[in-house]
């Protein structure tokens, strides 16, 4: 089963032809720890979007944060800031919240101290309600990390150019080969063992032309508000559950199925 994740490196990438290919499931990069120029946890600037976009598309995601702490105490704060960033889209998000152990510049070096980082993070995650997975590679399961005390967390193994027998002797959830270009644009690709939940949206009563009264201004997807200036929209196109309501052709937002009112 092939899936793909994306962050701002695919800024832009145009999701609603993915329809056409046989990506199965998605996962978001939804927020970073810190860098050498910015010292405190940020959202990816293309998270919305490509939630957005998968979720339109209608297949399993899943979301990540790329860990940089230098010790438990401040694990446990890039997962409070990581739990922040996803709850708009709890019930989006199907699959795992994934810490992502690859960063050569932050992370402790010795065993004992990155393990229990590694560990107080995907605690935090899974008492926020979501589901904890690792994402790393070969190095850190041998050098950087004690693999005997995170075995009962699910792995997403990053493995590059190696045999998926070579990568199976890890016994990952996912393995990720590495990069493949979709419609032009560079994208890790993941190669999924675990049966995807049937998330496909119930397809809407609503098609286009109708006219609806909004019962909850939110921006599909999110918990955003939008303003709602007019007691009935028509509804200018309908994917799933995903219904686009406007004036005539001027759009005015994106909304679930469930939060509109056929009149």
């Amino acid at each position: 089963m092939l899936g793909i994740d994306v962050s701002v490196s695919q800024k832009g990438m145009p999701w609603d032809r993915y329809a056409q290919t046989d990506v199965s499931f998605a996962f978001i990069r939804a927020s970073q720890g810190k860098m050498p120029s910015y010292q405190r946890p940020f959202t990816d600037s293309q998270f919305q979007y490509h939630m957005r976009g998968a979720i339109a598309l209608g297949i399993p995601v899943g979301v990540y944060h790329l860990l940089t702490a230098r010790n438990a105490q401040e694990a446990e704060s890039e997962a409070k800031y990581f739990l922040s960033v996803i709850e708009p889209y709890r019930k989006n998000i199907a699959l795992w919240a994934v810490c992502d152990v690859e960063d050569e510049v932050f992370l402790p070096k010795d065993k004992a101290s990155l393990t229990e980082v590694v560990l107080r993070f995907c605690d935090a995650v899974r008492a926020g309600g979501f589901r904890p997975m690792i994402y790393t590679n070969p190095n850190y399961l041998t050098y950087r990390l004690y693999p005997d005390r995170i075995s009962s967390i699910p792995l997403w193994l990053a493995y590059w150019g190696a045999s998926e027998a070579a990568a199976k002797r890890y016994d990952p959830v996912i393995w990720q080969p590495g990069k493949k270009k979709i419609f032009g644009i560079w994208t890790d690709v993941d190669y999924g063992y675990f049966t995807p939940p049937d998330v496909k949206p119930a397809p809407s009563k609503l098609k286009a032309g109708d006219r609806v009264k909004v019962l909850r201004p939110l921006i599909y997807g999110t918990e955003k508000k939008f303003t709602a200036y007019f007691p009935e929209y028509d509804v200018i196109s309908v994917s799933g559950d995903r219904v686009v309501i406007g004036i005539g052709r001027a759009v005015t937002a994106a909304v679930d199925a469930e939060n509109l009112e056929k009149v």
